[in-house]
């Protein structure tokens, strides 16, 4: 009766930027923070956050008796109760057991934001998230209890611990969210959506979720208690570039902070909140690893440190002069997971395509000629920047494209592409369309077609009516509503970008 309703503390945070936050209120913001705690028996939700960190959570619960329970064992702090002595002042000290009898510690809470991120620099590599999955099976699953909540932090053993009745299944946007949150926050996404932006210095992120462990920590005081929980994640973490080439992969366990259940209107957004500080952590940490650093740092160059290669011009009788020989002079190529397409460039068996066509299938590609033969190849030079690669069959060919050394094209202009779109059956489809513009950035020039490209047709020749070569098909904009617009690696670029040569 006579303890306060609030209980002053300081909340130190080491950091004059520092915010912190009791529950849902704003409670102030510097190295030292005063808050007042109602003396509810309720577990009160801290929260720090500081630029720069991962927001630290932390609880405050009542674990201490009140020095004024001494009253409750004299007869005078009887009187306030019963009118008489006797059974019923024994009985008060046990009856003592209100939310004001318990204080919470003297001490400064110290809840110090220790994640840091590195933030991104403005030469570094941007970071698309790829894909997010929870595959946790029941053994991967654990339950934890403590009913002296201080064991946890000592180490000591666990009061229970029980595994999961089944595999869990959560929703990813609880992982992808929390990620591009991050992501978009500091920097690491580049929000300006360009369509041209050359992709090669990017790097694209999935992670999976393998083991879940919660904790739950109990503060017993009679036949009362407070509870609050930890939780505990361990992530595979893989880093891709844009060919889906595997860079970097790392598997991270790491917690997140204490979170009160009483702060919680529902208990999903309870496990929710639980869940994406314990995945934010793992990835601040993953981030400071240096294999991923040197990857954001490692640029791919417009012009790989190749020796010029001299190949021979293919013979007049050979070279494309109609849309037919066109047909004959493309190629399919297939690999055990897909196909694309390419372009003969003279009789000796060189063949161009798209870098992206053969990346991670360097060892197991087929080059299916019109009629249907199927060749192995080899792989020459690549140039990522460019997305294009030089292959190499053992087989004379009688038709061929000519390589232009300079462009001869014009927005408006009849323009016809030839591939293998959607399945190997359709090989040398040709479909029509005009020059829709020629696109420029600081790194790359593009040309625009609405010429239809599908899926199979990257890596294949863009011709003008007479057959000649204009442009190398490699990617179209895809989207609810988008139609009719694709770019080409112009035609005559490829010279310089794999330093060729005709003799």
């Amino acid at each position: 009766m006579l303890n306060s309703k609030y209980q002053k503390l300081n909340i130190t945070t080491s950091n004059t930027s520092a915010k912190v936050y009791v529950n849902k209120d704003f409670a102030g913001q510097g190295k030292v923070v005063p808050v007042k705690l109602e003396r509810n028996f309720k577990v009160q939700q801290l929260r720090v956050e500081q630029e720069g960190y991962k927001p630290e959570y932390k609880v405050a619960l009542q674990s201490k008796r009140s020095p004024l329970y001494i009253l409750s064992w004299l007869p005078l702090g009887s009187v306030f109760v019963v009118p008489t002595y006797g059974i019923f002042s024994l009985m008060i000290p046990y009856l003592d057991m209100g939310a004001k009898s318990f204080n919470y510690k003297k001490d400064d809470i110290n809840i110090k934001p220790a994640s840091n991120i590195i933030a991104r620099k403005e030469n570094n590599k941007f970071i698309y998230l790829e894909s997010t999955s929870f595959n946790v099976g029941k053994e991967d699953l654990v339950f934890k209890s403590y009913r002296n909540h201080e064991d946890y932090y000592k180490g000591k053993k666990e009061t229970s611990s029980t595994k999961g009745k089944s595999d869990i299944k959560l929703d990813n946007t609880i992982f992808s969210d929390a990620l591009t949150d991050v992501l978009t926050k500091y920097g690491y996404t580049d929000t300006t959506r360009s369509i041209l932006r050359n992709r090669t210095n990017t790097l694209y992120m999935s992670a999976e979720v393998k083991n879940l462990q919660f904790v739950d920590l109990f503060n017993y005081k009679r036949k009362r208690a407070q509870s609050y929980s930890i939780g505990e994640a361990t992530i595979d973490w893989t880093f891709y570039d844009v060919y889906g080439q595997k860079k970097y992969q790392k598997t991270i366990t790491s917690k997140s902070g204490e979170f009160s259940p009483d702060f919680y209107e529902e208990p999903q957004d309870f496990v929710v909140n639980i869940l994406e500080d314990a995945i934010t952590a793992s990835f601040f940490e993953v981030l400071k690893a240096k294999e991923v650093q040197t990857l954001l740092n490692e640029e791919v160059k417009e012009k790989p440190a190749y020796q010029p290669l001299a190949i021979k011009k293919s013979n007049v009788s050979s070279l494309v002069k109609t849309i037919a020989d066109a047909q004959n002079a493309t190629v399919t190529i297939a690999s055990k997971d897909g196909h694309g397409s390419g372009i003969v460039i003279n009789n000796e068996g060189y063949i161009l395509t798209n870098f992206h066509v053969i990346a991670n299938q360097k060892d197991n590609l087929k080059v299916i000629l019109k009629g249907g033969e199927k060749l192995t190849c080899n792989v020459v030079r690549v140039n990522e920047f460019a997305d294009l690669a030089l292959l190499k069959v053992d087989k004379e060919l009688t038709s061929s494209f000519d390589l232009p050394d300079v462009s001869d094209y014009t927005p408006g202009m009849d323009v016809f592409a030839i591939g293998t779109p959607k399945s190997i059956e359709l090989g040398q489809t040709l479909s029509k369309g005009i020059i829709s513009g020629i696109r420029n950035d600081k790194e790359s020039e593009w040309i625009q077609t609405d010429v239809s490209i599908n899926p199979g047709n990257s890596g294949g020749a863009l011709i003008d009516k007479n057959g000649k070569l204009i442009g190398i098909v490699n990617s179209k904009v895809t989207g609810f509503g988008v139609e009719g617009i694709a770019f080409c690696i112009p035609a005559y670029k490829v010279t310089q970008f794999l330093a060729l040569s005709y003799e």
